[in-house]
């Protein structure tokens, strides 16, 4: 299978331990270090820095629809966006939010902290963004609320 072809795991012919690192080899070699297993994410460390891995896609996710995330890849920010958008399905309905959990494991060195900064970075930009997008749409939004819609 082809890297770019191999995103999901889940469709894989034989989801198998050989099948598997053969996916996440090739797409490694690839610079392609984000692969899903259907809702779960996994990240091979590249133990390199990998140019415009973040900071260019940080908004390419926002917003987006869960098909039109995946067409554009696996990826942290895609992970993040889908639990951002369960999260405030109806930013003014706290009935209808939905807690979310991320869960990062891994072994010592495999990029946990780097993971998690980016979901951070991720989730902060954008309650930025939406709170900054309310105000200029004249909902008035007091400091208190500003402050938890970005927290």
């Amino acid at each position: 299978m082809v890297p770019r072809q191999c995103t999901d795991m889940t469709s894989l012919l034989n989801l198998n331990e050989p099948e598997i690192i053969e996916c996440l080899k090739r797409r490694f070699f690839e610079k392609l270090i984000y692969t899903n297993i259907g809702p779960i994410l996994v990240a091979v460390n590249p133990f390199e820095r990998l140019n415009n891995l973040y900071e260019p896609l940080i908004n390419s996710y926002f917003q987006k629809s869960s098909e039109a995330s995946r067409q554009l890849g696996p990826h942290i920010y895609q992970l993040s966006e889908a639990a951002y958008q369960k999260m405030f399905v109806d930013k003014f309905d706290p009935e209808k939010r939905e807690n979310q959990s991320i869960l990062v494991n891994g072994e010592s060195g495999a990029g946990k902290t780097e993971s998690t900064k980016q979901v951070l970075r991720y989730l902060t930009n954008i309650s930025t963004t939406v709170a900054e997008s309310l105000r200029e749409k004249g909902v008035e939004i007091s400091e208190d609320d500003f402050e938890k819609l970005i927290t």
